[in-house]
């Protein structure tokens, strides 16, 4: 455990132990100094007071002439003194007749303020100095070394050794440590260490270094040792693919604002460009405080005033390039919905001006624009018309700012709406894609555009864990031209199911009987339990191998109600998911799925359906199938319930007439990027670059 025995007490105090001086040239030879005067010597003490920080105090042994370094704390400060007290465990190290002070000074990790001093008087710990009229400040660092303001514990390991201690300095290239010196074990020089930062319990960063210096403190059971950090140690290499998002340039800049994990300090950057996938920072390589691999665990994005995110992020790299700037490159590791939709909004519309990400629509313009350009055709409105007002309260609470489940995209001129695609969360980790409808404006095919812009909102959301995306989905019919050529083309180019697959299924509406048909007393209809599931993925991985009962999340064997129910009730709406069985003589011969949700949530009811998977195509009457379904249909609140078929096959050996098939198309998120490339190569749409 890292909080036993490593220093329990007050980290301030461990700065106030005395230690022997070892940069001796700086006294005697100084280089790269600059003269301060005594105003602006008075101003640092001060600060120190302020903040109760200490200083340093240079002494040297009369008789040995051993340089010591001592550490003290202000009282008060006069132009000409200064009145300092000692810790009550360092006090016994100075002895005035046996100690000689030498200097004061001032280390704010960069630089060193140095002041010749002498000792006016000394009562036990309590001791007045000399304050004089100049000094010097001498430049010892390349990189400034930052005070660790906060109880960060390290632990060192090498050669199966493990030393603990507590993190007192720290700058990107190396730090500085304080351990128990009781041990026998001495680090070498020549092995690398690992090192591994602790902020209570919480693991904050690990890496590789070398000691390059280790000091035993003579009075007490301490060591400190400065270690230098192996660059490039925990780099993490992005995963190689040919389509990334682009990143943007705002101006005025979005910023950076977070609590540095190591140094328990509020820092503020201005961010030079941002994506979807993470954002860039430059600093002063003078000031650097970034190490590859260091993760921060709460970090907000500020656009101006407007609004601000939240998310986690992880250093990816940091680059030296002109004039000691350090580019600093981050990746989102997690962020919620909302933020995320919140980015998504900026992105979208800096990319296209004419594209907005959940925008509050005038309800009236939607639909004015589904019937205009035949998407409400009338076929699909004799289904509809029976709950034109549940689906108008569903499309209300939808399109009226970000919801969690559903989002959509339009792409429109002023009030003028050309084109719009929306999603939902249809199951726990898969949205499915729907509602794609567009008219060719200017031009400009603005259906391969929206697709482009959901490629960009999905194709970094598969990294982000609240988003829970695994899978996206799709329905179409195979003579829709759209999507039949460029998801099912996608699906048939890539030619393996395990990216993306596509299931066909018959199709068929049915009236919501008046009376329950009873099944023979061989067959039965059960709740499905883990093994009936377990059949149907081995049916289903034999006809298809695809992905569908991964992304209905019916591969697992916990059957009780996900989460994702409580997330659409908390936003006044519905969905669920039942399972049944239809079983001869208590063997499962086909598997029935109750999708259940708002009326309209999808337009075609894909979501407020039954879903029949025959696991015996042979043996299922289709009379028994549909005395099943009639037992079930009152669980709807519409007249007629769409009902799919699969395989296919099954409907053709039973030869029941068909007029309607559907394509499931569902692809793995960590893949959807391919269809970029997909779309470039086929029909010249270029992504973003």
């Amino acid at each position: 455990m890292m909080g036993e025995n490593v220093l329990r007490h007050d980290p301030y105090s461990e700065w106030l132990w005395d230690w022997p001086f070892e940069n001796k040239e700086i006294l005697n030879d100084p280089k790269h100094v600059r003269p301060i005067d005594q105003q602006d010597i008075v101003n640092k003490l001060n600060q120190l007071h302020f903040t109760g920080d200490a200083f340093q105090i240079f002494f040297q042994d009369i008789h040995t002439q051993e340089k010591m370094l001592l550490r003290a704390k202000i009282k008060f400060c006069t132009e000409t003194t200064v009145a300092c007290s000692f810790s009550d465990k360092t006090d016994s190290a100075f002895n005035n007749r046996t100690h000689q002070l030498t200097h004061l000074a001032i280390d704010d990790g960069k630089n060193l303020a140095l002041m010749p001093t002498f000792l006016i008087s000394q009562e036990n710990k309590h001791f007045v100095i000399h304050l004089p009229d100049a000094g010097y400040e001498v430049n010892q660092r390349q990189i400034r070394r930052h005070l660790c303001r906060g109880a960060v514990h390290v632990a060192l390991l090498q050669d199966a050794q493990i030393s603990r201690g507590l993190l007192l300095e720290f700058s990107s290239f190396d730090c500085r440590v304080r351990i128990k010196s009781s041990m026998e074990f001495r680090f070498s020089k020549d092995a690398p260490i690992c090192i591994s930062f602790y902020h209570g319990m919480e693991l904050c960063h690990s890496c590789l270094c070398y000691s390059i210096r280790e000091t035993v403190n003579p009075h007490r059971d301490d060591r400190e040792i400065v270690l230098k950090f192996v660059q490039n140690s925990n780099p993490i290499a992005p995963n190689k693919r040919q389509f990334r998002n682009p990143r943007l340039r705002f101006s005025p800049a979005p910023s950076a604002d977070f609590l540095h994990p190591l140094l328990q300090k509020r820092f503020h950057f201005e961010i030079a460009d941002i994506s979807s996938a993470g954002f860039s920072v430059c600093e002063n390589e003078e000031e650097s405080v970034f190490m590859e691999g260091m993760a921060i665990p709460d970090l907000r994005i500020q656009f101006s005033d407007l609004f601000s995110l939240q998310c986690s992020a992880k250093t990816v790299y940091c680059r030296l390039e002109n004039n000691h700037i350090v580019r600093c490159g981050f990746s989102i590791s997690d962020m919620d919905m909302p933020n995320y939709n919140r980015l998504q909004k900026m992105l979208n519309h800096a990319l296209d001006g004419n594209v907005y990400l959940n925008n509050r629509m005038d309800m009236d313009v939607l639909w004015d624009f589904f019937f205009k350009i035949n998407f409400i055709y009338p076929k699909k409105y004799l289904h509809m018309k029976s709950i034109k007002n549940d689906i108008k309260k569903t499309y209300q609470l939808l399109y009226q700012g970000d919801k969690e489940v559903a989002c959509h995209l339009t792409y429109q001129k002023n009030n003028f709406l050309c084109g719009h695609l929306s999603m939902v969360r249809a199951y726990e980790k898969t949205w499915l894609i729907h509602h794609h409808a567009a008219k060719v404006t200017d031009n400009k095919p603005v259906g391969f555009l929206l697709v482009k812009h959901i490629l960009h909102y999905f194709i970094d959301m598969h990294r982000l864990p609240s988003l829970n995306t695994d899978f996206l989905m799709a329905y179409f019919r195979p003579d829709n031209k759209f999507p039949e050529r460029v998801f099912g083309g996608f699906c048939r180019n890539q030619a393996d199911p395990g990216i993306c697959s596509m299931d066909l299924w018959g199709y068929f509406e049915k009236l919501l009987p008046t009376i329950y048909s009873p099944l023979n007393t061989e067959w039965s209809l059960r709740s499905a339990d883990t093994a009936d599931l377990n059949l149907l993925s081995d049916f289903y991985q034999k006809t298809s191998g695809g992905l569908l009962l991964k992304a209905m999340d019916l591969d697992k064997t916990d059957l009780d109600r996900q989460p994702l129910e409580s997330v659409y009730e908390q936003l006044g709406l519905f969905r669920k998911l039942k399972k049944f069985s239809l079983c001869y003589n208590g063997e499962p011969y086909a598997i029935l799925l109750l999708d259940l949700s708002n009326s309209g949530l999808n337009m075609s009811d894909l979501l407020n359906n039954i879903k029949v998977i025959i696991l015996k195509t042979k043996l299922v009457p289709w009379k028994i199938l549909t005395n099943a379904l009639s037992q079930l249909m009152h669980r709807y609140r519409t007249g007629q319930i769409p009902v799919l078929i699969y395989p296919f096959d099954y409907i053709i050996m039973q030869k029941i007439p068909c007029k309607k098939q559907y394509a499931i198309w569902i692809c793995k998120a960590s893949h959807f990027y391919r269809l970029a490339v997909h779309m470039q190569e086929r029909y010249r749409i270029t992504y973003w670059n």
